[in-house]
């Protein structure tokens, strides 16, 4: 699952009920930080039907971020149901897609990242581990090995006894 794709809704009537069948397009679609019109550079939000009246369209912020050169976290879209729409009051939809509304995402992104280390601290406090060959091998509960350390005294002699240093020679990866 990608917390950066984001879906964004629209519900179009015309005269009141709901309009089925449409294509909409984006008409305006500006940075409100900048104030660039991304439409104008050709860049534009698709909808679908959902049915009823109601339309969706999924972005992707990250391949957006990547493809539009802008800084903005904001946008207003002003999107145009069509010229089948009666009611010229109806026509025109505005939205506001904001960044942010991905930022959940992130947020379970970092704290399952934060859970995993902690984890693994946990591991290493309760785990097992030996001294042998001027190394500390620190293992997990399940005897995972986790950790390889060299071992040195105050002169930088490596050794098994009373160690001073510790220099890493292997760590597995969190995850």
């Amino acid at each position: 699952m990608s917390y950066h794709k984001v879906q964004y809704t629209l519900y179009i009537t015309d005269n009141g009920v709901p309009a089925e069948g449409l294509s909409p397009k984006t008409v305006d679609f500006f940075g409100v930080e900048s104030g660039t019109d991304l439409a104008e550079l050709g860049h534009e939000i698709s909808f679908t039907s959902l049915g009823k009246g109601h339309y969706k369209a999924e972005v992707d912020w990250s391949c957006f971020q990547n493809s539009v050169k802008t800084n903005d976290c904001t946008f207003v879209l002003r999107i145009d149901a069509g010229d089948s729409i009666k009611n010229p009051m109806e026509r025109y939809v505005t939205l506001r897609a904001d960044k942010p509304d991905m930022h959940s995402g992130y947020a379970i992104d970092m704290l399952t990242s934060m859970s995993l280390k902690v984890n693994r601290i946990l591991d290493l406090e309760q785990g097992q581990w030996a001294i042998k060959d001027n190394k500390l091998r620190m293992y997990d509960n399940e005897g995972t090995l986790l950790t390889i350390f060299h071992l040195f005294d105050e002169h930088g002699v490596p050794t098994n006894d009373g160690p001073y240093r510790r220099e890493p020679q292997f760590i597995r990866e969190v995850g």
